[in-house]
Formats: C-alpha cells, sequence, structure tokens
C-alpha cells in the first residue's frame, strides 16, 4: 500500500472505529511527579509481571533497543540487564526531567513517536508499552508505526502493547464508566488537598482484529499474540482494594479476593475473558512501506 490514507481505509472498512476513552495526561494524576519507587523495580520483580516473559523470548544481548514511552520507568533498566544498547524517549517532559534526575545513568530523551529523530535501519527492537492509546485512529496509530518500520532494521523486532480489553474489562467500563472517568479522579485530587486537572487526553481501546490488521498493514509479520494482565480485568470486580500497594499491575493472579479468584479461572478456559492488555511480537518485512 501506498500511504497512510490507504491504509486508513482499509482499517476502517474492515474493522470500524475502536471504543474512545478520555482519561488524564500520562503523568501521575496523585503525585504529579515520579517517585524512586517507580525505577527501583528489581528483576525479580519484574519476572512476575506477565509482559516479561514474552521480552525474555526476543531479547538478546548487544541489540540496540528504541524503547519509545519509558513513561514512569519500570521498565528503564530491563533492557540494560539483558545487556543491551538502549536508546529510551518520552514526549513528557516532566518525565523525562524526573527521570534524569534519579537515574542521571540512563539514556533518556524528550522525543516524538510521530517524529524519530534517527536514521533509517538503527535498531533491532523498537518497544513501546501502551502509548499508541494516545494516538489517533487510525491515521495517528499509522504514523507511529511507519516510524518504527522506518527505523527497524530489515528483520527487526517490533514489541508492541496496546489497551485490548476482554470482556469482563469492558463489562467493568459499562457498567462504572461515570466513576472511571474525570468526575472520580477530580474528586479524589480534591480529597488529596491537590487542583483538579484540566488536562484530559483521548485514548481508543482496540479490539483484537483492530490491533492485528493495524500492524499488518504496516508492512509487519506478526510472530506472536499474547493477552496479558489478567488480573486488573478481574480486580476490578473481584478485587480486595484496587489501590493496594502490593498489588502490582500485571501480575498473574494479582489481590483478589475470593470472588477473583473464581472469575480468574474462566481465563483457563477463554483466555480472552479478562485481559486489560495485548501484547503483539512482530518482524519488519523487507518491502518498502512507499511512504
Amino acid at each position: 500500500m501506498s500511504s497512510l490514507q490507504e491504509k486508513a481505509k482499509v482499517l476502517l472498512r474492515a474493522v470500524g472505529e475502536p471504543e474512545v476513552d478520555w482519561r488524564h495526561s500520562l503523568y501521575d494524576w496523585v503525585t504529579d511527579r515520579i517517585g524512586p519507587e517507580s525505577v527501583s523495580v528489581d528483576i525479580e520483580t519484574l519476572k512476575r509481571i506477565e509482559v516479561v516473559s514474552v521480552l525474555d523470548k526476543y531479547v538478546r544481548p548487544g541489540q540496540r533497543v528504541l524503547d519509545v514511552g519509558f513513561g514512569k520507568g519500570k521498565f528503564v533498566h530491563y533492557f540494560i540487564s539483558k545487556g543491551c544498547v538502549v536508546t529510551r524517549i518520552e514526549n513528557e517532559r516532566i518525565l523525562v526531567e524526573q527521570l534524569k534526575a534519579i537515574k542521571p545513568e540512563y539514556d533518556l530523551e524528550f522525543g516524538d513517536a510521530l517524529d524519530l529523530a534517527y536514521d533509517d535501519a538503527s535498531f533491532d527492537i523498537y518497544h513501546t508499552q501502551g502509548l499508541i492509546f494516545y494516538f489517533d485512529w487510525p491515521l495517528g496509530q499509522l504514523r507511529m508505526l511507519a516510524e518504527a518500520h522506518r527505523v527497524l532494521r530489515d528483520g527487526g523486532l517490533l514489541i508492541i502493547i496496546a489497551v485490548v480489553p476482554g470482556a469482563l474489562w469492558r463489562m467493568y467500563k459499562v457498567y462504572s464508566r461515570d466513576a472511571y472517568h474525570s468526575r472520580f479522579w477530580d474528586w479524589l485530587r480534591r480529597l488529596l488537598g491537590k487542583k483538579p486537572l484540566e488536562k484530559y487526553s483521548r485514548g481508543y481501546y482496540l479490539s483484537r482484529s483492530q490491533f492485528r490488521l493495524l500492524v499488518s498493514v504496516s508492512g509487519f509479520e506478526i510472530l506472536e499474540e499474547r493477552p496479558l494482565d489478567y488480573a486488573s480485568g478481574v480486580l476490578m470486580w473481584g478485587g480486595d482494594s484496587y489501590f493496594r500497594k502490593d498489588c502490582i499491575p500485571g501480575e498473574s493472579a494479582g489481590n483478589l479476593n475470593w470472588l477473583g479468584k473464581l472469575l480468574y479461572q474462566i481465563n483457563k478456559i477463554d483466555p480472552w475473558f479478562s485481559p486489560q492488555i495485548c501484547a503483539i511480537v512482530a518482524r519488519k518485512q523487507d518491502e518498502k512501506m512507499g511512504l
């Protein structure tokens, strides 16, 4: 396909529009800052998070990795621990500045995922978690993947995670829509003595078919698709407390009560029952995208 517009038409015809949500800016709506605990997660703790089992299959020492949208930095030292050469970019200046203050030894840069400042075929792996949620469907998301395709070498890997909720998670969103949106978070900020946030961002919850087709039309061959974070979907219905500090998002079981444990078992029958996110690993195809 010769243009992003043509690809956008294909996506809209084939899979339609995703569900839209509104949420606060990426930085922490409670603390307005990154705490050292955000980047001090040890490797053993990271191993408990499901996405690491995906990364471990493909990440090798010596690979050049572009980590796009590092957020609060939970995975900021993962690729270093694997012996990779890592470049990280983030388009929220407050996150870059605060994380640099905590980890000055890391290569952290302010950058735009839609206009990467790197040469063609510069990286072996392009890694991003959740960032695509914030780009407009479908052109913004296509532009992001076009840049990923450009900076990857032939045969390089795209490791991308998107919000692709399962049935249980979507049911919760419908049931508690008003509580989940801005009024609840603003009320919580007031309770903590903080001003309500005025900046909201639009995000897109993709379906499995939308996510797969988006990656495929962007010039990638899908190697693996994995639903992840089963616990978050279950926690909304059957968690002791969604805000408990000892509940690590992405853990295989999380902090579940009796109902949550029961609901969690349904995933053994239908793996798309309660996941919140999905990981796709895809290989850059050798053909030119013609952009």
